[in-house]
């Protein structure tokens, strides 16, 4: 019975395949990716996961009014993206932009993501900007500072 094939291999070559593989997987290369997930931190941080939204009670009033899913689903994100930008202090007061891609994370079109900036501003829990070309950049009203 013959050994196997990698038997025969010598530990020179074996520095080699292995020294490879490190290179191809640090350069983004191949193997899983690990990301940004949107909103948070990313999938590398061992033991973080985002367990809850903290909402005031003014937005939990009004949001018992939304027509649609897609209006609470964002009103939460915002509230959410909110807390997190205020934990740098440079990007404390800045407005949040509501891209596609924000909207897509909350399986949202979007066409869906338009309706439901538009009920939240109705509801006077938001003010929106909107540029040409630009995502819409919104500022949370009706936050209380505890």
């Amino acid at each position: 019975m013959s050994p196997p094939e990698n038997a025969k291999r010598s530990n020179e070559e074996w520095d080699a395949e292995i020294e490879a593989e490190f290179q191809r997987v640090s350069k983004g290369g191949g193997g899983p990716k690990k990301g940004k997930q949107p909103g948070g931190p990313s999938r590398a941080a061992k033991g973080w996961q985002r367990e809850y939204t903290i909402v005031p009670r003014a937005w939990e009033v009004a949001l018992l009014d939304v027509t649609s899913a897609g209006t609470y689903k964002l009103a939460t994100e915002l509230l959410y993206q909110r807390w997190y930008l205020d934990q740098k202090a440079a990007t404390r007061d800045h407005p949040i932009a509501v891209t596609n891609n924000l909207a897509l994370s909350l399986h949202l079109p979007p066409s869906s993501k338009v309706r439901a900036i538009q009920e939240l501003e109705q509801l006077g829990l938001i003010k929106a900007e909107r540029g040409d070309g630009r995502s819409p950049r919104v500022t949370l009203l009706k936050l209380s500072k505890v």
